[in-house]
């Protein structure tokens, strides 16, 4: 089986910060760049993304903790000689409780 060539850089940074014992804020940002290979060892841009969000921790009791999380992606990709843009949000819930 033959794979496609092609490279991925992928970076990512979060900042955990607590703002009171039972409630903690994450921002955090991801940075994608594809490039696709061709036969003749040249590289094409087959997109890139970038992604910010933030979490939200909260410990609603001692056994109880509810996450939520909020991203939001832009980017573009490649489609056959075209640019097709990427716009699109990403809300989470969740709910944790230990015994």
């Amino acid at each position: 089986m033959r794979l496609p060539r092609g490279n991925v850089l992928g970076l990512g940074a979060r900042l955990g910060r607590s703002r009171s014992p039972s409630l903690g804020l994450a921002p955090n940002l991801e940075i994608r760049h594809e490039l696709t290979g061709s036969a003749s060892n040249s590289f094409s841009l087959l997109g890139w993304l970038v992604r910010p969000g933030v979490d939200l921790r909260y410990r609603a009791s001692g056994d109880v903790t509810i996450l939520l999380q909020g991203q939001t992606a832009v980017g573009r990709v490649a489609d056959n000689g075209a640019s097709v843009s990427l716009v699109g949000p990403r809300a989470v819930v969740l709910l944790a409780w230990a015994r």
